[in-house]
């Protein structure tokens, strides 16, 4: 995996969010910016000269000021974005989300985000398809709902939960399933469904990225929930299948640039915003580069 465009800290621990979830899925968080106040010295063009190109920048919920210097940058650099600001609509005011989501070419949120983004900027949700490529909302139970000006909305529904375990990290993977899709060249429709499939195996397990993706357990819930054709249609249908393949196969991240900081490199994925694979026991994940453990 390249973690070459990684910064690393040399003074600050890893960024971290610890959530507490009650029997109802309600949630109380806590987070330590950390390295993470770093991400606002990442430059996007050395990223892009070192691989070739970016056909697509996640800029996600991250340091305030980086958020804005990199919207800035991929529209100085004609470099297609993805806004998807999530907890930081709390505490953004309504110019910094206008000037966010202005000319994205995907505009992510939840159903609740969804207000607050019209309500802060002032813009109605017509004002704001206007603006952006497509709109992408998730609705929890209700699936997903992707629009764009002058085109029937898409709704897609989630597979059948197993189980309803607990619901950190849903929403990351949805992005993941749904920018994997996309980084394919399958439709928007069958990239939501790759993400709600995705989304339903981590809301079955404890953990944001403890689920396991298992090629033929994947396949199987996916043609049960979308069809046959959903399985084996599109442009590069085997790669569907052959991503969400092996055993035990771990989030396959989208080729997409995602500056995020972290201290240290090791187990990042570009454009997944879910958790690394799981760190070996008795190793801890916010220990400063050379530091002896």
């Amino acid at each position: 995996m390249d973690t070459s465009s990684v910064r690393i800290s040399e003074t600050l621990h890893t960024a971290r969010f610890v959530c507490t979830t009650d029997a109802d899925h309600n949630q109380i968080g806590s987070f330590y910016t950390g390295a993470m106040s770093e991400a606002r010295l990442i430059e996007l063009k050395t990223v892009a000269d070192r691989v070739g190109g970016l056909d697509l920048v996640l800029i996600g919920a991250d340091d305030p000021e980086a958020m804005l210097r990199h919207t800035e940058e991929c529209r100085t650099r004609a470099i297609p974005f993805a806004a998807d600001f999530s907890q930081q609509i709390a505490r953004m005011e309504g110019e910094e989300i206008r000037t966010l989501l202005d000319g994205a070419t995907y505009l992510f949120s939840n159903e609740y985000e969804k207000g607050l983004i019209e309500s802060k900027t002032g813009w109605s949700d017509a004002e704001i398809l206007s603006r952006v490529g497509h709109r992408v909302t998730t609705l929890g139970p209700g699936g997903v709902r992707i629009e764009a000006t002058g085109q029937d909305p898409i709704e897609v529904a989630v597979p059948a939960e197993e189980a309803k375990v607990e619901p950190t990290g849903v929403g990351d993977a949805f992005r993941a399933g749904f920018l994997s899709g996309l980084a394919w060249g399958v439709s928007l429709e069958r990239a939501a469904q790759v993400g709600c499939m995705l989304a339903t195996l981590v809301i079955e397990t404890v953990g944001t990225q403890e689920y396991e993706l298992r090629r033929s357990d994947f396949m199987d819930r996916f043609t049960k929930a979308y069809g046959h054709e959903a399985a084996t249609a599109g442009p590069r249908a085997p790669r569907l299948i052959t991503r969400a393949g092996g055993p035990r196969t771990r989030c396959p991240g989208p080729p997409v640039a995602h500056p995020r900081t972290r201290a240290r490199a090791s187990g990042t994925t570009p454009g997944c915003r879910a958790a690394p694979p799981r760190r070996p026991r008795g190793r801890s994940p916010c220990r400063r580069p050379g530091r002896p453990r």
